[in-house]
């Protein structure tokens, strides 16, 4: 069966960093990042002079007019056009959903389990008509009441669910399973092969501000651009509600620090009269969820 070709992407500067790719990287510290090659690739082709650039564009020109030559060739002989879903927003793409046999992440923290194990009881303590929430708010009081050897007790269970959960991962992907996490596949054998995922990254910096997309123009990479994944740091000042650094590494050991900084922000939150490790109980009981968090901080 005939492969769909592939659209070349990148105009003038994407030919640029094909060619140069290997070389640039050769050039670097053996430690740099993924995105220190694209960010070396736009200082070096800003500096090319026009004839240059004019040269990477014509080769752009050239494999453009080869895809559609190929392209043509593939419809002709009965190939069928695999095209993206439109709906999806730019930079999207479809969820999947994991397949029932996948190992289940347990639930985060201490805080986690102990709701885990305890959320009947508790919810038979409720009322009859008590909301979802209620269980949640009346876990997190009993929590805070909860002496450190009860909590260093549910901490143990969960790193031995975690350990579990591992093991059961490298099981499940041993035998061909794909794990989803978060919308995204991960192979079997743990993912893309690390070249593709180089080359994408790349990529992708210099074409978001691309000042045109015709095979005639020519495609200039911004000259700046933040790099793929890198968190910014959280101000002092942004911290609403007197979150101080233990709070906030407590918060970040559990993944849970942007949130904690976004809750706090919330003036109904702020004069609820509820402490950092309130909130911070609520986001474990919430799985991180921020509204969810707030609507147990306040009985909602």
């Amino acid at each position: 069966m005939a492969v769909q070709p592939k659209k070349p992407v990148g105009g003038s500067y994407g030919c640029f960093l094909a060619d140069k790719r290997a070389e640039i990287k050769a050039s670097l510290p053996a430690d740099s990042k993924i995105t220190d090659v694209s960010k070396k690739a736009g200082e070096l082709f800003k500096a090319l002079g026009e004839a240059d650039q004019k040269v990477y564009q014509d080769k752009y020109v050239k494999i453009s007019a080869d895809y559609k030559e190929a392209m043509a060739k593939f419809t002709a002989g009965g190939g069928e056009l695999v095209k993206k879903d439109k709906k999806l927003k730019r930079g999207k793409i479809a969820k999947v959903k994991p397949s029932a046999d996948q190992p289940k992440r347990p639930a985060g923290g201490a805080f986690g389990q102990f709701l885990k194990n305890q959320r009947a009881d508790i919810a038979k303590s409720l009322p009859e008509k008590h909301k979802i929430t209620d269980v949640t708010k009346k876990a997190s009081e009993i929590w805070k009441t909860t002496g450190e050897d009860d909590k260093a007790k549910w901490q143990k269970m969960y790193e031995k669910a975690q350990t579990d959960y591992t093991e059961a991962v490298e099981k499940f992907k041993a035998g061909g399973g794909v794990v989803v996490r978060a919308g995204k596949s991960e192979g079997s054998t743990g993912g893309a092969d690390a070249g593709e995922e180089d080359e994408k990254s790349e990529k992708a910096s210099p074409k978001k501000k691309a000042q045109k997309k015709d095979a005639g123009d020519i495609v200039k990479p911004s000259p700046k651009g933040k790099a793929a994944g890198k968190r910014k740091a959280v101000k002092p000042e942004e911290k609403g509600m007197n979150l101080d650094e233990p709070m906030l590494k407590q918060a970040r050991n559990l993944g849970f620090e942007s949130q904690l900084v976004n809750l706090s922000k919330r003036t109904d939150v702020m004069t609820s009269g509820k402490t950092p490790a309130d909130l911070l109980a609520a986001l474990e009981g919430s799985g991180g969820l921020v509204n969810k968090a707030r609507a147990v901080l306040l009985g909602a």
